[in-house]
């Protein structure tokens, strides 16, 4: 088969892991039941998403999404 190096400008997206360690204000009502503190966690990211540490990412699934084009 021939081949050839092309440079290639293309999107993926990756399905990642990682244990996050936050101090975040939730409403006490909510704050030691596990069900309801996830669902908060889930619609309110922005209140710990600085914290996520890229190093402790662990990858499950990687997909190429979308192709830009190339550069032969």
């Amino acid at each position: 088969m021939e081949t050839k190096s092309v440079e290639v400008r293309f999107e993926i997206e990756e399905v990642v892991t990682c244990e996050v360690v936050a101090t975040v204000e939730v409403p006490a009502d909510i704050a030691e039941d596990d069900d309801e503190l996830l669902h908060w966690l889930e619609t309110n990211d922005e209140s710990w998403a600085d914290e996520i540490d890229p190093s402790t990412q662990e990858v499950h699934d990687r997909s190429v999404i979308n192709v830009y084009g190339t550069v032969a």
